[in-house]
């Protein structure tokens, strides 16, 4: 019997679209939880997680923070098959799956780099006060932006056009020998559905929307435009149904761990980190949104991070919680006195 995937999610949220839409393509039913834009999140709350990022995703009693580690989660619970198509299609040419290249592309360039010129499209003196502050209050350490800020960043947009013109140009030749998909697969694959979502999201907005002109980069928006039909057509026929968090939060609990998911451990790496299994530690992305996630480390291995989480009011039901490596510290909580010598 296939797993249960639940979706912590909202309208808006460029990653939780990431998400849905590669669910869409894989043909992965799935339930969502609608969040709050803004935090906290008492959703996510009643499973004991303080991760402020979405999407969160369970499959099963594990859940996984971040893309990343998300789609690769799903991979392992859903292999590639005719029923569900891997998020890292062959290539047309018969070589080597880039699933290491894809991967870092995605995270290295379409949601680093890239999404940081998204986060300067948007109109933030249009934005509802109590989600631009969060948000860049969060970028710049908790603090309130200062009289201005948002106005400054929208005079930058001219910048920001000539800056996705050049982001459209490496997109344009990189199709120029007539592939359909940016790392010519014989579907979209997880590189083109990454750099598709952020994209797309922009071209969503007025200021910057006319660098998206077919005469200028052909290539790039009939790659835009194609992939953007196969989603739409995939998210019509896929099965989803919007719970409430409590009924979410009793199917999660209601499992155990999957040894599908299971975490081994690498000596070398937790002696390099100071860590020992079975000790508490709290996980933080290492650059926005460091909000910690505390929880008792049960596997830590180059890649992956593993957290047992008691949600409170529980009796006791525990929760496997993971993280990638890529983007996130993992560190024995410090002491007060441990702040005080800093």
């Amino acid at each position: 019997m296939a797993p249960q995937v639940i979706v912590y999610r909202y309208d808006g949220s460029p990653f939780a679209t990431k998400i849905e839409n590669l669910l869409a393509l894989r043909n992965i039913p799935y339930a969502r939880v609608n969040v709050p834009m803004v935090p906290p999140r008492k959703e996510l709350l009643l499973l004991g997680i303080a991760y402020r990022r979405i999407p969160v995703v369970a499959i099963g009693n594990d859940v996984f923070c971040d893309t990343l580690m998300i789609t690769q989660a799903l991979e392992r619970a859903f292999p590639g098959s005719d029923a569900h198509p891997s998020a890292f299609p062959a290539r047309k040419d018969g070589g080597k799956v880039d699933v290491v290249l894809q991967t870092h592309f995605s995270f290295g360039y379409s949601e680093k780099s890239l999404f940081a010129l998204g986060t300067q499209s948007i109109p933030w003196t249009k934005v509802p006060p109590a989600l631009s502050q969060d948000r860049f209050g969060n970028m710049i350490g908790g603090q309130v932006p200062p009289p201005g800020f948002f106005e400054k960043l929208e005079a930058r947009v001219p910048i920001t056009r000539s800056a996705l013109s050049t982001h459209l140009d490496y997109i344009e030749e990189q199709l120029s020998d007539g592939r359909q998909w940016l790392f010519d697969t014989a579907a979209p694959g997880y590189a083109d559905v990454a750099a598709h979502t952020v994209f797309s999201w922009m071209r969503g907005f007025k200021s910057v929307r006319e660098v998206f002109a077919k005469g200028v980069f052909p290539r790039a928006v009939t790659w835009l435009d194609a992939l953007d039909a196969v989603i739409s057509q995939r998210r019509k026929a896929l099965s989803v149904q919007t719970v409430m968090a409590d009924d979410a939060a009793a199917r999660i609990l209601s499992g155990s761990p999957s040894a599908t998911h299971a975490v081994g451990w690498d000596e070398r790496e937790a002696g390099r980190l100071g860590l020992a299994r079975g000790v508490r530690v709290e996980v933080t992305p290492d650059d926005t949104g460091k909000v910690p996630t505390t929880g008792t480390l049960l596997g830590l291995t180059r890649r992956e991070i593993l957290l047992e989480i008691e949600p409170p009011n529980q009796s006791g039901k525990k929760l496997a919680v993971h993280f990638p490596r890529l983007g996130f510290n993992v560190s024995v909580p410090k002491t007060k006195g441990d702040k005080a010598k800093l």
